[in-house]
């Protein structure tokens, strides 16, 4: 843990799922929004399954650095065992969204903010939705 880089922001993030699987991905239907509450950084993970929730985290504090808090909605696979552990070995703290209160979760209002620019730029270069 001592040697991690250190990212010294908060961290939101949020599982999407889709409909349609993403391209090139194997049948990729969700992924893991990260996105840093000081910077807005955002990074999207995808993923075949929850279970692979872990490997996404670990991607992003090797990628991005250690972060000083992980906020999340409580969804099971965020509150896991396995995730507890990384963030104790990691020193990182931990803070869940209350139940149907989704506007604490910093993620789920950017993610609204991705999504919107998303489908403007589709529209606008009128990219069918089904590929």
């Amino acid at each position: 843990a001592l040697n991690v880089m250190q990212r010294n922001e908060p961290v939101a993030m949020d599982t999407i799922y889709a409909r349609m699987p993403a391209i090139s991905t194997g049948g990729q239907k969700m992924a893991q929004l990260f996105i840093g509450r000081i910077s807005c950084v955002a990074d999207v993970m995808g993923m075949q399954n929850e279970a692979q929730f872990i490997n996404t985290l670990e991607d992003v504090i090797c990628k991005r650095g250690e972060m000083d808090k992980l906020i999340s909605n409580s969804a099971q696979v965020e509150i896991s065992n396995q995730v507890k552990d990384v963030l104790r070995v990691m020193i990182i703290d931990d803070w869940q969204s209350e139940l149907n209160y989704q506007h604490q979760n910093f993620a789920e209002h950017m993610w609204k903010f991705i999504k919107w620019n998303v489908n403007w730029i589709m529209n606008w270069r009128n990219i069918p939705g089904e590929i």
